[in-house]
């Protein structure tokens, strides 16, 4: 499953932490980092299908967004276009 992770101004992301966890057995979490080369983007292999939670953090460790979204059977994108919460200070 690739995650694409904006700010509200829905630029890529470069430089964050991303978690993603199956909501559903076998319930696994999946950790990612976005750097400059990512354009925003972060691959997740073996995510099986139904409800997954995103969080995304930023190299301080404190969480800029939540998001959770149902990946459809046969599908590569996590499919939610919601921006990441940008958070100052």
């Amino acid at each position: 499953v690739r995650v694409r992770v904006e700010t509200a101004d829905a630029e890529a992301v470069t430089n964050a932490y991303v978690t993603l966890r199956e909501i559903a057995y076998p319930s696994r979490t999946f950790e990612g980092v976005l750097d400059a080369s990512s354009q925003g983007r972060v691959d997740f292999p073996g995510v099986f299908e139904g409800q997954v939670s995103i969080e995304v953090r930023d190299p301080q460790g404190r969480t800029g967004g939540r998001n959770a979204v149902t990946i459809p059977t046969g599908s590569t994108d996590a499919g939610s276009r919601s921006p990441l919460a940008r958070r100052d200070g």
